[in-house]
């Protein structure tokens, strides 16, 4: 791992426990007209959408032992702000388990997305320079790279 990857999750880390750690909302606009509120909880994330005419809530059942964090960032790179909640793998404690959410206008909700390959995101990179999502996944206890690009367009 470079100095830079290395330095860059270190900040990443940072910024989502500092999120996780305080009691308010993380509050952000993941489509034009449209905010969003997510809340940490013991086992669970809730969330609110709202805007004129749309007010939504709900909550995503985290099933993990470990500190539940959240990361808002632009996941399938069209300038709209999506996130991934995200912990410690539950086994050994050595790697990051993330689900992805994007916000689809059309439903007024937010939709989870899963890797190509694998069943989660393990310890995801996101590549900006040439959009995609880097993570691992095990075939016959051998981690493999699963490279990853979401739809510009949510369902």
């Amino acid at each position: 791992m470079g100095k830079n990857t290395f330095f860059i999750q270190i900040v990443l880390l940072f910024f989502c426990c500092r999120a996780c750690a305080s009691s308010g909302w993380i509050e952000f606009s993941p489509d034009g007209g449209v905010n969003a509120a997510l809340k940490v909880g013991e086992k669970t994330i809730l969330y609110k959408i709202y805007g004129v005419d749309l007010k939504r809530h709900g909550e995503i059942v985290v099933d993990s032992e470990r500190r539940i964090n959240i990361n808002v960032d632009d996941f399938n790179f069209d300038g709209k702000k999506d996130f991934s909640v995200w912990y410690i793998d539950d086994g050994m404690g050595v790697y990051t388990v993330h689900r992805i959410f994007m916000y689809s206008k059309k439903r007024q909700a937010f939709v989870e997305y899963f890797p190509a390959c694998g069943d989660e995101f393990i310890e995801l990179r996101v590549d900006r320079k040439r959009r995609r999502l880097i993570s691992t996944y095990f075939e016959d206890n051998v981690s493999k790279s699963c490279v990853t690009r979401l739809p510009k367009n949510v369902q």
